[in-house]
């Protein structure tokens, strides 16, 4: 939306106003996209909607539709991606107003943590959509019972994502443990890590990263943080990844991505796990 505002003010040419062109999937009716360009607009917006379903694309090849729709199953997510449609999200899991307060967002990193640990969760496992994130939560539990996540969002190779994780044990800051889902094969970058960490000639990082194997579903595990949404005490770090999380949680399960929110479970339960055992 920043991009937008800023971008129609150059839309001007020969002392004649511009026009702008814009393809996009639809994003829900709680998005800024259906606010200011559908529906009841307020801002003075002229524009006009062209929808068309994905099977109408000439481009795609044959069967695409057939195979993404059993991917997606039958339900909203498959109107939304497929069928270009807007949607009244209100089968998302958590209410609008939980994404609204206005410490959602945070800048500077809490100094009171009373523990700090990071946790990754591989994109490419067996079920992931298309597209899907290598997503690390970094997570900061301050002494009041609030969670502070800094998230790291990035596509790649598995040898990239090695690199990322050993750059984040570099930066300032303690880690006091850095857990890795080993669910669907996730185990083998351990010893990838260790490999990567000797290359940099950072051999104090070699077992820095553990496995830990999950036991419910990806949904299952999301929703345990419905409660802390609930109470106010969930702070997500500002920044493109920020962005992107803010997105995946206000559609969540409707969402084509949840992997930001996927690591942030997986800290704060492995958070929880070590202050049990304190």
């Amino acid at each position: 939306e920043e991009v937008f505002d800023i971008a129609i003010a150059s839309l001007r040419e020969g002392g004649e106003q511009g026009w702008m062109s814009l393809t996009f999937t639809p994003m829900g009716k709680a998005h800024w996209t259906y606010k200011r360009l559908v529906g009841e607009r307020t801002d003075g917006t002229a524009s006009e909607l062209v929808h068309s379903h994905s099977r109408e694309n000439p481009f795609l090849p044959p069967n695409f539709v057939d195979t993404i729709t059993r991917q997606y199953g039958a339900g909203l997510l498959a109107q939304q991606e497929l069928g270009g449609e807007f949607l009244d999200m209100g089968d998302t899991e958590w209410p609008a107003s939980y994404f609204e307060r206005p410490d959602f967002f945070y800048t500077a990193d809490p100094k009171d943590a009373r523990l700090r640990v990071a946790f990754y969760d591989g994109a490419g496992s067996p079920g992931s959509k298309i597209g899907d994130w290598h997503a690390c939560s970094i997570l900061s539990v301050t002494g009041d019972g609030h969670l502070w996540f800094d998230n790291r969002l990035w596509r790649g190779s598995q040898d990239q994502a090695a690199d990322m994780l050993i750059s984040i044990c570099c930066e300032p800051g303690r880690l006091d443990a850095c857990g890795i889902e080993t669910n669907f094969g996730g185990d083998i970058m351990i010893p990838l890590l260790g490999y990567t960490a000797q290359k940099y000639k950072r051999p104090d990082l070699v077992g820095k990263w553990f496995g830990v194997p999950h036991v419910l579903k990806k949904e299952q595990r999301i929703r345990r943080l419905g409660t802390y949404l609930a109470s106010g005490t969930i702070h997500v770090k500002d920044g493109p990844a920020g962005r992107e999380t803010l997105r995946q949680g206000e559609q969540f399960p409707l969402c084509d991505h949840d992997d930001a929110w996927d690591a942030m479970d997986g800290a704060r339960e492995l958070a929880s796990r070590l202050l049990s055992s304190a």
